[in-house]
């Protein structure tokens, strides 16, 4: 392992991050929305945001966080009374994985640590 210092660049999902990940979304059961379309932002957020989904989730709710609202062109599902039942278009997982992590970074949540 090596520290670093972050950078924007390094918080771009990698293809490894992106095979785990549709490895992952192939396992998981959705019922909301198209199955084969969509997968839960908690699954993403766990996974290559390594935080948890109530908070991945407040980047999409721009009617309660329009301050922090990452979602525009992003095609996705909230459900506000539950936001374990929020989903994403798996085809935007990969821009909305590097917004975050950009927003994030802008705003110095993300310290030195080990990638």
């Amino acid at each position: 392992m090596v520290t670093v210092r972050p950078t924007p660049a390094a918080y771009v999902i990698t293809p490894s991050d992106l095979r785990f990940y549709v490895r992952m979304s192939n396992e998981i059961s959705r019922s909301e929305m198209d199955a084969e379309t969509t997968i839960s932002v908690g699954d993403v957020s766990r996974a290559l945001l390594n935080m948890q989904s109530q908070y991945a989730v407040r980047y999409l709710d721009e009617k309660a966080y329009p301050e922090s609202f990452l979602g525009e062109g992003l095609r996705f599902s909230l459900d506000r009374s539950n936001y374990h039942n929020s989903y994403i278009n798996t085809e935007d997982v990969e821009e909305f994985v590097a917004r975050v992590r950009q927003y994030r970074w802008d705003m110095g949540q993300v310290e030195d640590g080990v990638l």
